[in-house]
Order: structure tokens, then C-alpha cells, then sequence
């Protein structure tokens, strides 16, 4: 009564080897699937704080732009001021110059009038002189 057991015992390796098999494809596929959802979560992370360093430059770019607006208006201000002082001084040179020329007019008149009145002077005691031969 000899029973063999041989191809039993071959049966049973060839299961146990094919259920290594698939236990070792079970691994792989299970790291696999580890390593995609720890790539995807690091992605998601970079992704993130991208966007977070994003919104805080925009944040940044737009406190710029206010203090850039805010000295856009000092600036036409003190242009608007500066404008308005350049104005006031042209017109003071224009009515200098113009008082100018009348002083001089006025000068030149004195000139003549102190130049007669200087013949009238020398003149009278000649023309005394004179009426009197």
C-alpha cells in the first residue's frame, strides 16, 4: 500500500510558488500604488505652496503698486506746486523787465531835464553877461 505523494507534494509547491508569486506582484503593485500617492501628495505640496508663494507676491505687488500711486500723487502735487511758483516768478521777471525799461525811460527823461536845466543854469549868468554890454 504504498501511496505516493510526489505529485501531491508537486502540486502543493507549484501552488505555494504561484501563491508566492502573486503574493510578490501584490508587493510590487502594492509599493507601486505607495509610491504614485507619496508622488502625488509631494506634487500636491509643491503645487500648493506655489500657490501660496503666489498670493503672497501678488499681496506684495499690490502693497507696491499702492505706495507707488500714493507717491505718484506726491509727485504731481509738488509738480502741480512747483509749476505754480515757476508761473509766479515768470511773471515777476516779466513785470521786473517791464519795470525796468520804465526806469530807464524815466532816467533818460531826468538825464535831458537835468542837461537842460544845467544850459539854463550856465546859460542865465551868459545871457546876464551879454544884456548887460
Amino acid at each position: 500500500m504504498g501511496l505516493d505523494f510526489s505529485g501531491f507534494n508537486q502540486s502543493i509547491a507549484n501552488s505555494a510558488s504561484a501563491l508566492a508569486e502573486i503574493s510578490r506582484r501584490n508587493e510590487e503593485s502594492l509599493r507601486a500604488v505607495a509610491q504614485a500617492n507619496q508622488e502625488r501628495i509631494e506634487r500636491e505640496e509643491r503645487m500648493v505652496a506655489g500657490a501660496e508663494a503666489s498670493i503672497a507676491q501678488k499681496q506684495l505687488l499690490e502693497q507696491q503698486i499702492e505706495i507707488i500711486l500714493k507717491q505718484n500723487e506726491l509727485l504731481s502735487d509738488n509738480y502741480a506746486k512747483l509749476k505754480e511758483m515757476y508761473d509766479t516768478q515768470v511773471e515777476a521777471n516779466k513785470e521786473a523787465k517791464e519795470e525796468l525799461k520804465r526806469s530807464k525811460r524815466s532816467n533818460l527823461i531826468m538825464m535831458i531835464i537835468a542837461f537842460i536845466a544845467m544850459l539854463a543854469a550856465i546859460a542865465g549868468p551868459i545871457a546876464t553877461i551879454w544884456v548887460s554890454k
